[in-house]
């Protein structure tokens, strides 16, 4: 998907943030659990870094336009809502399986997984391939962004200071 150049810089960002909190957050909570023992011991953590997650949204909206030029509109007519939905959404969903994962012996975790994978798959396909009439939407905004990755990254970056390697 990162090479797909007709996405939406937040088709982009949603399929990220959808592969991250469905696919790898679970997996991390169990592997925490796992150390202690219990699943219910983490999920204060776990509550916490989506109460980050979700007041993340509407300041994400707000970068985007540096590069999107429809992203504060989009917002202002409930964009916003329906990406703290959707987040929200999938937060539920890491959750569960989490559970899911955690219930079962170590040695039956890979079925599991894969079928999380799946989701995750289902998903970001649903997310770049938007029905009509949200697909025309979706036309008209990408003729509005920014196309050049390293002027996006570094809009969306601003002030903040580079990572060092």
């Amino acid at each position: 998907m990162a090479g797909r150049k007709d996405l939406l810089i937040l088709q982009h960002l949603l399929i990220g943030i959808n592969a991250h909190v469905n696919h790898d957050l679970p997996q991390a909570v169990v592997d925490v659990a796992a150390a202690t023992g219990d699943l219910q011991s983490v999920k204060g953590d776990f509550d916490a870094i989506n109460d980050i997650l979700g007041s993340m949204t509407t300041g994400l909206l707000k970068e985007l336009d540096r590069v999107s030029r429809w992203a504060n509109e989009a917002g202002a007519l409930g964009g916003t809502r329906v990406v703290s939905f959707s987040l929200k959404a999938a937060r539920q969903q890491a959750w569960g399986a989490a559970q899911r994962l955690f219930a079962l012996p170590p040695a039956e975790r890979p079925g599991e997984v894969a079928e999380i994978d799946r989701l995750v798959r289902v998903l970001a396909y649903l997310s770049s391939e938007p029905r009509p009439p949200a697909n025309l939407l979706v036309g008209l905004a990408r003729r509005l962004e920014e196309r050049d990755p390293k002027q996006v990254t570094a809009a969306l970056l601003g002030d903040r200071p580079q990572l060092r390697r």
